[in-house]
């Protein structure tokens, strides 16, 4: 997936509009397994696909082994970055800081954590929704960066959903924040403040809810500080930017830095079906996301249409949508769209997933479904709900009684619709029956 010839790191684009895509459609098919995993990106129609660091990140948890040895030795034996006194910064072994320590970093201001608070090895929580607002948390850690360490510039939070493979940029929680290890005072001022984050096991890092942190070829995880500055394994090097990865907490501004207090993990919105979106968060999620449904066959010729993508398919959807008619799939688009999946009893994604897809009548799904349940109803459609809501399998009797009701009411209050007993026709399909 990734390309193991270490490359010179592109610039980074600075606002959404220059990292609009070409891609207009996402078809949803054999790669929507891997892409659930953090294997593969989302497809993009004649759209090249950059590598992110949170794609390296995902590989990384999925098979830790999996890091380019081929780029850590090049990395070990690299020059890479200009110190003040004109010397060159050569790249220390895996594990070491990639960057010049200082005794005398001034930290960032502001905490409001006493010093024996704060919080535990937050887990690995990667993007699983279309949600590229930037968060509070971010706009108030960007500031604090820029006002104490003024050398940097923004390189900005939000991402397109059509841009990148598994990226917290997707959902606002994410920043890219510019410091290039060749212009010696960036540097310098970067090392003062990774330093500060990461020291004492991730202490700082920690209040602040910061997840990862990418740069110079290294990536230290609060979930792995034990390991140091781990090898990057992604083609791009970020030799120009630094790169930090927020949990929920951090990017909502809810932890103790900001609030003194340590609050429990947050483990964000989870994907009902592999391949699609998560529904936009709603709350918060205290436990562990459980792996996503296969997608349905019946759902297999659907599109994927989401913030960035282009095209005559978005203008019909937005048409449908009453959305206005751009071709471009926009947060305004994405706001209809939310609106109409509250209306249609769908989970909210604010992008239109195969199950919006087929409301909206941009195809005709393959559907068993003949009738509306409710208590009280029996049959073989029964038992195809019961199986579709992961029910017990003793309770898979095709009888509509208390059992399923509450099966339906769970499944629609975990996915932010109103939690009544009934299966409608709409409903029943956005199980994929």
């Amino acid at each position: 997936m990734y390309s193991k010839r270490v490359t010179k790191s592109a610039r980074s684009r600075t606002n959404l509009s220059k990292h609009s895509s070409m891609g207009t459609l996402h078809v949803v098919g054999a790669v929507a397994l891997a892409t659930t995993l953090g294997l593969a990106p989302l497809p993009a129609a004649n759209a090249a696909s950059a590598p992110v660091l949170g794609e390296a990140e995902v590989t990384a948890q999925t098979n830790p082994d999996s890091e380019s040895i081929e780029l850590s030795e090049r990395a070990n034996r690299k020059i890479s970055g200009k110190l003040p006194n004109g010397d060159n910064f050569k790249l220390p072994p895996v594990g070491q800081a990639p960057f010049p320590t200082s005794a005398n970093s001034p930290g960032l201001p502001g905490s409001q954590a006493a010093s024996n608070v704060v919080e535990p090895a937050p887990p690995y929580v990667p993007q699983t929704s279309c949600d590229p607002g930037e968060k509070k948390g971010i706009k108030a850690f960007k500031a604090l960066v820029m006002s104490t360490y003024p050398a940097g510039r923004d390189w900005g939070s939000s991402r397109n959903c059509t841009d990148d493979g598994t990226s917290e940029h997707l959902e606002g929680r994410a920043w890219d924040w510019n410091v290039d290890v060749n212009n010696p005072t960036q540097f310098t001022q970067a090392g003062q403040l990774l330093g500060w984050l990461t020291a004492d096991g991730g202490a700082n890092a920690k209040r602040l809810g910061i997840m990862y942190i990418g740069y110079n070829y290294r990536i230290w995880g609060a979930y792995r500080a034990s390991e140091g500055w781990r090898a990057l394994s992604n083609s791009n090097p970020h030799t120009d930017h630094v790169h930090f990865s927020f949990t929920w907490n951090g990017a909502r501004k809810k932890t103790s830095f900001w609030t003194g207090k340590v609050k429990s993990n947050d483990y964000g919105p989870c994907r009902i079906y592999q391949g699609q979106p998560a529904p936009l968060r709603a709350g918060k999620n205290s436990s562990p996301c459980p792996p996503a449904a296969q997608l349905p066959n019946a759902w297999g010729s659907a599109g994927l249409l989401w913030r960035g993508s282009t095209g005559s398919l978005v203008a019909t959807a937005q048409s449908k949508l009453g959305a206005t008619q751009s071709g471009t799939f926009d947060a305004s688009t994405a706001k209809a769209a939310a609106a109409f999946q509250h209306r249609a009893g769908i989970p909210a994604t604010g992008a239109v997933d195969a199950a919006t897809w087929f409301a909206l009548g941009m195809g005709e799904p393959v559907s068993k479904v003949k009738r509306s349940l409710k208590k009280g109803k029996r049959g073989k459609d029964v038992k195809r709900l019961q199986r579709a809501l992961r029910m017990n399998k003793k309770k898979r009797d095709g009888r509509y009684r208390k059992s399923t009701v509450r099966a339906v009411k769970s499944w629609k209050r975990a996915n932010g619709l109103r939690p009544n007993g009934r299966a409608s026709k709409s409903f029943q399909r956005s199980l994929g029956l």
